[in-house]
């Protein structure tokens, strides 16, 4: 019957979005985020580490075409390009853009450290290493930014779960008064009950 398919419908769309929701809160997703953050903090960590040893290598051998006109236009055309790569990253996907802060951060903090060991200029230092807290604080900054979204999200799926419930509800009873008037529906009535309990129950 049409009404025990719409039923069906809206049941297995709500466990489906309480399962979502429990899937939100669990240890495993922290866990989850946990290990991916800790994967971008690396992976920044070895681009730094990448580009201060090949940097050098190519300076030396391109010095005169690297102060040409051309190279320096690449050179804008990249920053600009990156930086709206990385705002885009920041907008879509902000606890992987937060990480990747978070990273910066060390990688200027362990420059300052290295910068002062070489040369030791204490100004050189405290700037670097000022830059690198400012950084560590716009990356704590983006984390909260990141956590009020997923908050908000959660509240949705609240809200949503239970505008599902109360459609199921009311189509329920609806369906059960004018049912249980009518005796030839008692294996319909069986079927409904069925998935009743199988909607109250968790995921």
């Amino acid at each position: 019957m049409k009404e025990i398919s719409e039923l069906e419908e809206i049941s297995r769309k709500t466990r489906e979005k309480r399962a979502e929701l429990a899937w939100s809160k669990s240890w495993w997703r922290t866990f989850e985020r946990i290990g991916a953050g800790l994967a971008v903090i690396a992976m920044v960590g070895l681009a730094a580490y990448g580009l201060n040893t090949l940097l050098p290598i190519i300076w030396s051998k391109n010095s005169a075409w690297l102060n040409s006109r051309t190279a320096i236009a690449l050179c804008c055309g990249a920053v600009i390009s990156t930086g709206l790569v990385f705002y885009n990253l920041r907008e879509k996907h902000r606890f992987i853009y937060a990480s990747a802060e978070m990273g910066a951060s060390l990688v200027t903090a362990y420059s300052a450290l290295s910068q002062l060991n070489a040369s030791h200029d204490l100004e050189r230092f405290l700037l670097t290493l000022l830059g690198a807290i400012y950084i560590f604080v716009r990356a704590c900054d983006n984390f909260k930014k990141w956590r009020e979204v997923g908050t908000a999200q959660q509240k949705i799926m609240r809200k949503k779960i239970a505008e599902l419930q109360s459609e199921y509800d009311t189509l329920g009873a609806k369906f059960d008064a004018l049912m249980r008037a009518d005796p030839r529906y008692k294996d319909a009535i069986a079927k409904m009950d069925a998935i009743t309990a199988q909607h109250k129950g968790k995921g």
